[in-house]
């Protein structure tokens, strides 16, 4: 067997050699390569629309009014009814629009003394924000359950509110002993927290109204955000809609042009079936991410012509245009 290139002459010789090649060819190149001087979702020429599937975390936990989990150790206590500790609880200073329909309109903001469980699913009932609260959410999990009173929430007067001081797994940490104290509802505060009946003749009555019917859970919360950021995307982009868990047995829209203009609740276009769906979306088992990663893979390599459920287990080889996939997931 021969061997070449034994000596350092001969490596620096085909080292200058390589690069030299390297060099010589980077201007016929770069020639022969248009670079776009705007997004291409901002060209007035796209030709070809991005595709988006967009996949929803429909597990469990999303059924839950309290974020991260750890928080759910403050129950009882003022960190779980202050958005300090909490951060699916009311916050004082967030002003809660309703969430918007396929058409851009919004949804009626809802009344404090009967005022949805959920938003999206009316059939949950009402609740009386002036005698009827019970410290969480009335449409979902809650990790909370007072005798039913007024409405009410603790604000936060101390110093830990950067995100480096929110040490939720240090049961010593100074953020986790404010998180852990008083007496709720009974105790009216300490010099960290100051507890706030909400009135129904308040000026945030409104506010708290909307917060506890569309956005309280995980869940809610996720959908009038998600519904919010979609608003404005139309046939210029192509998207689809899929669930992990598949809760609801149909709940996948196969990639198309974002489609408006329809009726709500037509499903006459791709973008008012794509917001009946989310919107529809139901919380149960688990979180399956790598699944639903592949699923989405799959979808784009073509395996899921005329599919409506998509439990499967499929190799996928080769590969088409440049995609794009989305899956929201709580912050747990």
């Amino acid at each position: 067997m021969r061997h070449y290139l034994r000596t350092p002459l001969a490596r620096q010789l085909l080292t200058i050699a390589f690069s030299a090649s390297l060099i010589m060819s980077l201007p016929a190149l770069a020639a022969n390569v248009a670079l776009a001087t705007s997004p291409l979702a901002n060209s007035s020429a796209l030709s070809v629309a991005p595709n988006l599937m967009m996949m929803l975390d429909d597990s469990g936990s999303m059924d839950w009014d309290y974020m991260p989990d750890n928080a759910k150790n403050f129950a009882g206590k003022y960190g779980f009814n202050s958005s300090q500790c909490n951060g699916v609880y009311y916050d004082p200073d967030t002003t809660y629009t309703p969430p918007v329909k396929s058409d851009g309109t919004s949804y009626p903001n809802a009344t404090f003394t009967s005022a949805w469980k959920d938003g999206y699913d009316a059939t949950l009932g009402l609740t009386n924000l002036s005698t009827g609260f019970t410290g969480g959410s009335g449409g979902g999990a809650s990790g909370i359950n007072l005798t039913a009173g007024p409405a009410f929430y603790y604000k936060y007067n101390g110093t830990l509110t950067s995100s480096a001081n929110q040490d939720y797994f240090n049961t010593s940490s100074p953020f986790y002993l404010e998180c852990n104290t008083g007496s709720v509802p009974t105790s009216t505060g300490n010099t960290n927290f100051t507890k706030v009946i909400v009135a129904s003749t308040s000026t945030e009555a409104q506010n708290f109204a909307n917060w506890y019917s569309y956005y309280s859970t995980r869940m809610m919360m996720m959908k009038t955000g998600v519904g919010e950021a979609f608003k404005s995307l139309n046939n210029r982009f192509r998207i689809g809609y899929m669930s992990m868990n598949n809760n609801n047995g149909t709940d996948i829209a196969d990639i198309a042009a974002f489609t408006g203009g329809c009726a709500v609740n037509s499903l006459a276009c791709q973008k008012d079936k794509w917001y009946n769906k989310l919107y529809a979306a139901s919380p149960g088992q688990s979180t399956p991410l790598r699944r639903a990663l592949s699923q989405v893979g799959q979808l784009y390599a073509n395996k899921f012509t005329g599919v409506t459920t998509y439990i499967a287990t499929i190799t996928v080889s080769g590969s088409g245009s440049t995609t794009v996939s989305s899956i929201t997931v709580p912050g747990g």
